[in-house]
């Protein structure tokens, strides 16, 4: 992207997607509760700033649209209009129009015209709607404009350090009439004590217009250094009948320190320049093409230092102390240095959870079901690619529970529960994994209808003898749903295992708990990264295989006599008082057979994939470490049953064992 013009684009498509799902969280914490004068302002600026970098780039739909939706919550800032549920309505819908012109001028979407003409209507209409404050004796004036401005333009000392140039501001407002302006330097301080890059002027203008203008064109010509300056416009009208001047002070929303601005407003507007820029996040945007470039590069860099630390082997190789020294500080800067570079691919799950209030909300009123979504460990952080890839899941998983888990008010209500329903959505580390739990509090599965429901489906025989447990689990078979009619959310039957093998897709495993009447969990357990993971190393016929450390229990060894046969193919073992089936994997990947002596004892890794426990006959365990995971459909091809491969310090190639879908081949067999 060697166009500035693009590269800028790209960066206001990011911000405005922000800028929308910070609107959004917002009005969710004012939805139905008390309104706080500065969530009002936060949402103001917000697409306050969206309409600007709109404009600037000619995206008229978006600019209208956006300036119909700015004026509503300006009137609602200022008081002359109070914060009533249509509007909150009204705003919601407006956001999902704003996602769609976004799209639309950055993926060249199409635009849902009529949704937005709809909402475009709804929003003018409120406009026009009754106040909760009294309007001001200069309302009409207000909505015609003023021809007349005194302008007060104070730069904060640090507004020339990011490159913007106060007197450009002034020769735009130049573009709306003739101006006087008068420059105060009266903050100049002492030649001894100047620092050349700090801005210590400021200045009075005063502005005649050639037509009315409105305080917000003033304000969009600063709008770029709005964070960097305190702006106030006040207009100059004519007297009125009772010897009065009528006249409005209008400060930017970021910079009022007087009227209705809070008490943190007014601290960090005495704030030094120099502790507010401490308040700036200190993060860059980077392409994910150059992290993975960068990963890919660290992994080279592990093999190396892999390949290197058989020389650090004493007995071997005693002249080569000062080497193995070397090699144990190689080993502990590539350990470090992989660290931080995964920390980077590192993104908090609020990412993913912050969708679903929304969400739930608006499924809520289209069920007419009162919902709460709690949300615990949002900080908690994990690859972002498997945030990517875990989004579509979770979606289901939580229409399911609005769906099916909380019912009515009233039949909450009968039961004893608050009308209320909760879902709850939790993020923890745990050993190396993220751990995520999505609860309701509603009726719990219904165990019978499952289980009648499975068998009238052919899913399992009538006579199938399964706890309540293994009952559960049967809802992420392939095209069941208990669902009467199908909806809009759930009931084709096309949810459920399509969760389940997207999660284990990603490495991981879900399993459901469900109480009557007290609600259900579903508990999905992931690695960190699907980079790099912890394996241990086997060998099977000479060649290395890897088994992932998360999915051993443990390794033990048999004679030939603890293995069940059916002819002479073995079968099961017992393992902690229960019989567990057992693959070789030399005959899974057709390896040469095995010499009659070498049959006497067997070593065996027990694994465990969806709750089902089994073994993995082996010839040998070497040792365990970190691989760098390298794909077989990228770089070969898709091989069922391994989910990758990486190269070893030898400079050999080890695949890595799909656990789960070698438990498959368990099933079918």
């Amino acid at each position: 992207m060697s166009d500035p013009i693009e590269r800028f684009k790209a960066v206001f498509f990011e911000e405005g997607a922000e800028a929308i799902d910070a609107i959004e969280n917002n009005l969710l914490s004012i939805d139905g509760g008390p309104v706080d004068p500065e969530t009002i302002n936060d949402i103001f600026r917000a697409a306050h700033s969206l309409k600007g970098g709109s404009a600037t780039f000619g995206m008229t739909a978006l600019t209208e649209f956006t300036h119909v939706m700015e004026t509503l919550l300006d009137k609602v800032r200022s008081g002359s209009q109070s914060l009533s549920q249509p509007i909150v309505d009204c705003l919601f819908s407006s956001l999902d129009i704003l996602r769609n012109l976004i799209s639309h001028y950055q993926f060249s979407d199409a635009i849902d015209q009529s949704k937005m003409l709809a909402v475009r209507n709804e929003l003018e209409a409120l406009l026009g709607g009754g106040s909760a404050a009294p309007t001001p004796a200069n309302a009409n004036e207000q909505v015609a404009g003023h021809k007349q401005w005194q302008i007060s333009f104070v730069p904060h000392a640090n507004l020339m350090h990011t490159g913007n140039d106060p007197l450009k501001f002034i020769e735009e407002l130049e573009e709306l009439g003739s101006i006087e302006v008068i420059c105060h330097y009266d903050k100049v301080p002492d030649i001894s004590e100047l620092n050349p890059l700090d801005l210590n002027l400021s200045w009075e203008i005063k502005l005649q217009a050639e037509k009315p203008v409105e305080a917000e064109q003033i304000s969009d010509i600063f709008m770029w250094v709005e964070d960097e300056c305190d702006l106030t416009l006040t207009p100059i009208t004519h007297k009125t009948t009772d010897n009065t001047e009528a006249t409005e002070t209008r400060s930017t929303p970021a910079q009022s320190v007087s009227g209705t601005s809070s008490s943190a407003e007014v601290a960090k507007a005495a704030e030094p320049a120099a502790a507010q820029k401490g308040r700036k996040s200190q993060s860059i945007r980077v392409d994910l093409d150059k992290i993975d470039s960068l990963i890919n590069l660290l992994g080279e860099l592990v093999i190396t230092q892999s390949m290197l630390s058989i020389f650090n082997d004493e007995e071997k190789y005693p002249q080569f102390e000062r080497l193995s020294e070397g090699l144990s500080q190689l080993e502990r800067h590539t350990r470090d240095l992989q660290d931080g570079v995964m920390r980077i691919r590192m993104l908090p799950i609020s990412f993913c959870f912050s969708r679903f209030p929304r969400m739930v909300r608006d499924l809520g009123k289209q069920l007419n079901k009162s919902l709460r979504v709690d949300i615990i460990g949002e900080s908690t952080e994990v690859d972002k690619t498997v945030i990517e890839e875990l989004t579509d899941p979770l979606v289901h998983l939580v229409r399911n529970s609005v769906d099916h888990g909380i019912e009515p008010p009233d039949v909450r209500l009968a039961k004893g529960k608050p009308a209320e329903g909760t879902i709850t959505l939790k993020a923890f580390h745990q050993v190396g994994n993220i751990i995520i739990e999505i609860n309701d509090d509603g009726a719990g599965l219904n165990t019978e209808k499952i289980h009648a429901k499975a068998i009238k489906s052919g899913i399992i025989h009538e006579n199938s003898q399964l706890s309540e447990q293994e009952i559960n689990e049967l809802i992420f078979a392939p095209g069941f749903s208990t669902a009467e009619q199908v909806t809009d959310l759930s009931g084709r039957g096309v949810g459920m295992d399509v969760v389940k093998r997207n999660i284990q897709s990603l490495g991981g495993t879900i399993e459901v708990r469900s109480q009557k009447d007290k609600g259900s969990s579903f508990h999905i357990r992931l690695p960190l990264t699907l980079a790099i993971l912890d394996g241990q190393l086997v060998k099977v016929a000479g060649e290395t295989y890897i088994i992932p450390l998360l999915s051993i229990i443990e390794s033990i060894q048999l004679s030939d006599k603890d293995i069940n046969k059916v002819g002479r193919r073995g079968v099961t073992f017992k393992w902690r008082g229960k019989f567990i089936p057992i693959l070789d994997l030399a005959a899974v990947f057709s390896c040469p057979e095995r010499q009659a002596g070498e049959q006497d004892k067997r070593l065996v890794v027990v694994v465990e994939s969806d709750n089902q426990q089994y073994g993995i006959h082996v010839d040998e365990l070497t040792s365990h470490q970190q691989v760098v995971v390298k794909s077989l459909e990228a770089n070969y091809g898709k091989v069922s049953e391994l989910s990758g491969a990486t190269i070893l310090g030898d400079g050999s190639v080890a695949l890595i064992i799909d656990v789960s879908a070698l438990s498959a081949r368990i099933r079918v067999h």
